[in-house]
């Protein structure tokens, strides 16, 4: 609770400052949803932060939720705007389901998913200030892996093994987007 609170007051005046060019891009990514349940509070979840963004004026870039409108898989989606990006700062926000078979973790996508290890070679080269919001299952991990100066790592769970579906995505995006 303390992380977040920090959280809060690092990044909440980023969401007020208006600036005729985006210092900010949030890259919102919603994975597979699996059922029609968690397709709506992924796709609610996405609402608010892309409400979020325009309050801020931050440029905000969604992928998944049913916005694949070419024949490019999210994952490469994914990693092309992440090779794309030069605002001064990039937030990564994944909403979605997260798995580990005990070998390897994987944020689930419509199509190829990726790993954390994916995630840190994409994102290996950006040269600004870095935050990924990692509200899936499974994504302890993530800040193990991409660790790193600049940036800041914020995961719904402790480690890689918590499997089951996190209400964090949901509770996080609702912070947000009241601002």
């Amino acid at each position: 609770m303390i992380r977040l609170f920090v959280f809060l007051l690092t990044f909440a005046p980023l969401l007020h400052a208006g600036a005729e060019e985006a210092s900010l891009r949030i890259i919102t990514v919603v994975g597979t949803g699996g059922t029609d349940t968690y397709e709506k509070i992924f796709a609610e979840s996405a609402e608010r932060w892309k409400a979020a963004a325009d309050l801020g004026g931050a440029e905000f870039t969604l992928i998944g939720a049913g916005t694949k409108d070419s024949e490019t898989s999210d994952h490469d989606l994914l990693k092309e705007a992440i090779e794309t990006a030069a605002e001064p700062e990039l937030w990564i926000v994944l909403i979605g389901h997260g798995s580990f078979d005990s070998r390897t973790v994987k944020f689930n996508l419509q199509g190829p998913d990726f790993t954390d290890k994916d995630l840190a070679n994409w994102v290996k080269a950006y040269p600004g200030a870095l935050a990924v919001i990692n509200t899936a299952s499974s994504s302890g991990s993530f800040i193990r892996t991409l660790s790193a100066p600049n940036r800041t790592i914020i995961t719904a769970t402790k480690n890689e093994a918590e499997v089951f579906y996190t209400r964090f995505g949901n509770y996080f995006s609702e912070a947000i987007g009241g601002l």
